[in-house]
């Protein structure tokens, strides 16, 4: 009789108070741990390749910080740091991919970067695992200086499993600038296809649209002007920036992306690699088809600026498909938009189209600085040193950092 009994309650239990059978443990209140697995990588080193697809099980799931379930996971260890990682793939590409990563002991989302090393061309792996050190080498110059309000802050790091790359553990934002950019041009704008099939994208609410857009641009600015203190970006494009929503749901920028940059150390004119991406380099830093891809340039960051005005110059005025094997065929699209466009904005036009005009300056030093953006957009001056201006107006680049 008492075998029946026992029995009767323990079903009981087990339809109708599931979650006292199935986990031995409380969730706490800021994430739920259902199962934990074995740990089945350790040390600084891991096997990026070695997760395995399976159909998610509701019962086997992580909820981060952040709210996002994990169906697919393990637990690493990078350098000293331990996190479940996310096993689907925030972003993939030819030379990496991102993964969500979660820390239970310090109840906070970050961020994995997988660096892949080429295995057989040893010219091309020497080259990735040239810019592989030397975007960790700039994280950690900033790191160690406290200097991560608006640079992004790296966590740990370690190699990937059979030195086949670098893993970089590193503080996660909300979303890339590109996307916030995006959702502000789409909240605020429509398609009007004409009778001959070409797109134009009609604006609405300018005002309010314009105010945005010079915040975003003052937000970008303010990441490049702490960065210069120190180094030169080379890879400035939307992209490389990532968003931190505030209270006030605006988009608090931070730089990322350092495989290109190359520090200072008290200089104005370094030399550099110019790895970026084509479609954003400046006029000095171009490369040809027939190229060495491992020659050096002289740059200053009057480099970084142009890309700054190109990047809010494609975003909103002319965009254009890069084609890497024509290089000198895109560049001749790319001037002659950016002549016709200098030429059309005056000292009436918007401060938007003001700071672009300015920043896509063809003589480097006629470039405004960071900080002189600052201020033009924060009202503090009147004009820029390249434009006319009148005996009364505060030239911004004279205003002291």
């Amino acid at each position: 009789m008492s075998n029946i009994f026992i029995q009767i309650i323990f079903l009981f239990l087990l339809f109708f108070m599931p979650e006292l059978t199935k986990s031995g443990c409380k969730p706490s209140k800021d994430s739920e741990v259902i199962t934990t697995p074995n740990i089945n990588v350790t040390g600084t080193t891991y096997d990026a390749s070695s997760s395995s697809s399976s159909y998610p099980n509701l019962e086997e799931r992580i909820i981060c910080s952040c709210g996002q379930a994990f169906y697919e996971w393990e637990e690493v260890k990078i350098g000293e740091t331990e996190l479940i990682k996310n096993k689907i793939k925030i972003f993939h590409g030819a030379t990496g991919q991102i993964f969500h990563a979660y820390s239970q002991q310090t109840n906070k989302c970050l961020i994995i970067k997988e660096i892949f090393l080429e295995m057989e061309d040893y010219q091309k792996r020497a080259r990735q695992e040239w810019m592989a050190n030397n975007e960790l080498n700039i994280l950690l110059y900033f790191k160690r200086r406290n200097l991560n309000e608006r640079i992004v802050e790296i966590i740990d790091f370690g190699n990937l499993y059979e030195d086949r790359g670098k893993c970089f553990v590193m503080e996660q934002g909300n979303e890339t600038l590109f996307r916030y950019m995006n959702d502000v041009r789409v909240r605020f704008s429509t398609i009007n296809i004409s009778p001959n099939g070409t797109n134009k994208r009609i604006y609405r609410e300018k005002k309010k649209f314009g105010r945005i857009i010079l915040q975003i641009m003052l937000e970008v600015a303010k990441a490049i002007h702490e960065f210069h203190k120190y180094a030169i970006h080379l890879d400035i494009k939307s992209t490389n920036f990532i968003c931190f929503r505030k209270e006030n749901k605006r988009c608090f920028v931070k730089l990322i992306d350092f495989n290109s940059s190359v520090l200072l150390n008290g200089q104005n004119e370094v030399e550099a690699y110019s790895y970026g991406a084509h479609k954003y380099k400046s006029y000095e830093i171009r490369g040809r088809e027939d190229m060495d891809i491992d020659q050096t340039f002289m740059v200053t960051t009057k480099s970084d600026i142009m890309s700054f005005g190109l990047m809010f110059y494609y975003f909103f005025h002319f965009e254009i498909e890069f084609n890497d094997l024509n290089i000198s065929a895109s560049y001749n699209i790319i001037d002659q938009n950016l002549i016709n466009f200098h030429q059309s904005i005056t000292k009436s036009s918007n401060y938007l189209d003001r700071v672009i005009k300015a920043c896509i300056h063809y003589e480097p030093t006629e470039r405004p600085s960071a900080w002189a953006i600052i201020n033009f957009i924060e009202n503090k001056c009147h004009v820029f040193a390249s434009e006319e201006r009148e005996e009364y107006e505060i030239i911004c680049e004279e205003l002291e950092n």
